[in-house]
């Protein structure tokens, strides 16, 4: 009987190949209804969010329990959260465009916040954290600015210029671009560093005690780095600069062959010359990169670069051969370096990055392999079954191995709407061609 060679050199009879064509065949059929249950999602979450975390006086709400109730006292303003919120206004315009005037209203009413009070006019740079006022508060770890906030600015305001042609937003996005790239950039291991103090100076190691990796100095993190990959190619595709393109490069190259393991799994710690550190591997970033990576070679122009597809998808084999669990088919938290699961709960962003990335591999490898598509359709169902709040809207935060929420409230400094937006604004036109490709 004849046979198929995978790109992992698996073999496969001609039968089992044409029970994968079969399978993609059927979810054909299924393409249209899956994108209206998702698209209504989106316009439900996304409703959800904006206009309720709007603040008068400046910026966004953060704070949320499960019925939307906000706490009495105020809390500071995190880079992160604000920026991503700019990004959510600025992004649902292409998607909604019966809503543009009161969207743009809500991206302006972000970069007037982040340029006014997040950045730091006198020395540059966002601050993670400010009061209401644009006063910095230090987090109890001193003052620092994290490259991982600052990446998510030149995003935000790269995404706006797009989405609204507000050159301010476009200044500014550059503006904060050539800050993290004037000091952070380590010109002699390649990267960035993870943290500078609030005049851009280096951070000794071991000098604050961090509360997650993104705040830690002397260190090399995977997830700054694939996210200054993100925030880079969206400038890059906001106005085509040399520099910036020289620096998605390096980016991609340093995030495919230095962070990514041969093994399809992502360092997540690394010394400042790219010596992992690491003992754990983190499923939903894994998948997240997946994704990642290939947006950015699309952005260079390299979008079937072989390299970039086998890394993409190992990273995808690696989180569905050892993250899933069969019964949910939800994404477990992490593992270590073999794969042995550590942390068996499932966050509301890992699954909304597996939703993406998995969609992502059938639109590729679709024909090939009916894995995907069946990972797809799990993820969405136990999305659908277990974090999305029917009765409140919104997502729960985390859900436990048995498919019961952990965490169920809906907004905090480090929860907003990016990775769900995200996800589901590239699964729905994901879903569009190919059903297009189908008919």
């Amino acid at each position: 009987m004849a046979t198929v060679r995978t790109t992992k050199g698996t073999r496969k009879t001609a039968a089992a190949t044409a029970t994968a064509e079969s399978t993609v065949v059927d979810a054909a059929m299924s393409y249209e209804s899956i994108r209206e249950e998702i698209e209504a999602e989106l316009q439900r979450n996304v409703s959800q969010w904006l206009p309720r975390t709007i603040d008068d006086k400046g910026g966004f709400h953060q704070t949320f329990d499960r019925e939307w109730k906000r706490p009495k006292k105020d809390e500071p303003r995190f880079a992160v959260f604000q920026t991503r919120m700019t990004w959510l206004a600025s992004s649902y315009l292409a998607f909604e465009p019966r809503r543009k005037k009161e969207f743009v209203g809500y991206a302006q009413h972000g970069l007037a916040f982040l340029s006014g009070k997040q950045w730091d006019a006198d020395r540059g740079g966002f601050y993670d954290n400010v009061d209401r006022d644009g006063k910095p508060v230090t987090d109890g770890i001193g003052q620092i600015k994290s490259i991982y906030s600052n990446a998510f600015g030149v995003y935000a305001l790269a995404a706006m210029y797009r989405a609204t042609s507000d050159l301010f937003a476009l200044d500014l996005a550059f503006e904060a671009f050539e800050w993290i790239d004037s000091f952070a950039h380590d010109d002699v291991n390649g990267g960035y560093f993870n943290v500078l103090s609030n005049d851009a100076r280096p951070v000794a190691h071991d000098s604050i005690s961090a509360p997650d990796e993104t705040k830690t100095p002397g260190i090399k993190t995977m997830n700054t780095h694939i996210h200054l990959l993100e925030a880079f190619t969206e400038l890059l595709r906001a106005a085509p600069h040399v520099v910036v393109r020289e620096r998605v490069e390096e980016l991609l190259a340093i995030v495919r062959d230095k962070i990514a393991t041969p093994e399809g799994y992502l360092i997540e710690r690394l010394t400042e010359d790219w010596q992992p550190i690491s003992k754990s591997t983190s499923f939903g970033h894994d998948v997240e990169t997946a994704f990642l990576l290939l947006d950015s070679a699309e952005a260079l122009g390299m979008a079937g670069d072989e390299q970039t597809l086998k890394v993409a998808r190992a990273l995808v084999d690696h989180a569905l051969k050892f993250g899933v669990n069969a019964k949910l088919g939800s994404l477990a938290d992490a593992a270590d370096l073999k794969g042995k699961i550590t942390s068996a709960k499932t966050a509301w962003w890992a699954s909304a990055e597996a939703l993406n990335a998995f969609l992502l591999m059938h639109e590729i490898y679709g024909k090939e392999d009916g894995q995907y598509w069946t990972a797809f359709v799990a993820q969405w169902n136990f999305i659908k079954n277990h974090h999305i709040d029917t009765e409140n809207g919104g997502w729960y935060d985390m859900i436990d191995d048995s498919g019961t929420p952990i965490s169920t409230h809906k907004g905090g400094p480090w929860k907003e709407a990016y990775h769900e937006t995200r996800s589901m604004l590239h699964v729905t036109e994901r879903l569009k061609r190919l059903e297009a490709a189908s008919a």
